[in-house]
């Protein structure tokens, strides 16, 4: 089977098809004879800040620590992406979001959101902000995304104003990540 795609430099999100293959006479199919494929649009509004990044954070438990990062795209907010592995807690399910501004500069992560991990007595994760003395249930973080003359992203600024937190409630912290994160695109 041969596909041919189309680059039109125009995003029209992504393509799924579903592909059922039949038998016939000289040609047994066996129960699995479906296969969706999906064709991604390559031309995501935020597809230039896609992908994986190296993060360097300061953390209560290791100290300073380097750990890898991914942002991938919302499959229905062409605003919004996701953050794995934001805080150096690599599980699966305990994904944030942001929002990117019009611009394309700055991503917006609100403090408070819910992951769809549980701990081990069925409690959601949150995300919260925190600083040196205090843990921020309500707010957001600002994150300066950094791009070289061309517009190629070169990192993430997360500033000195909070760092983040996870936990299924303020008193119940899991993972601490102190103010002063930097992120460079891999």
């Amino acid at each position: 089977i041969e596909f041919k795609t189309k680059t039109d430099d125009t995003f029209t999100g992504d393509l799924k098809l579903e592909i059922e293959i039949f038998g016939n006479e000289e040609v047994t199919v066996g129960s699995e004879n479906i296969c969706t494929l999906t064709i991604n649009d390559i031309d995501h509004p935020l597809g230039f800040m896609l992908g994986d990044y190296t993060m360097t954070g300061n953390d209560v438990q290791t100290g300073v620590s380097t750990w890898n990062m991914t942002i991938s795209k919302d499959e229905e907010d062409i605003t919004k992406v996701w953050f794995h592995n934001l805080t150096n807690w690599d599980l699966p399910d305990l994904d944030f979001y942001g929002i990117v501004n019009n611009e394309k500069t700055i991503i917006n992560i609100p403090f408070g959101q819910s992951s769809k991990k549980k701990n081990s007595a069925g409690e959601t994760l949150n995300l919260y902000g925190c600083d040196f003395q205090y843990v921020k249930e309500t707010g957001s973080l600002e994150v300066t995304i950094n791009k070289d003359e061309a517009g190629n992203v070169l990192g993430l600024d997360f500033g000195n104003e909070s760092g983040f937190a996870v936990g299924t409630k303020p008193s119940s912290l899991y993972n601490i990540i102190f103010p002063g994160i930097t992120a460079v695109k891999n």
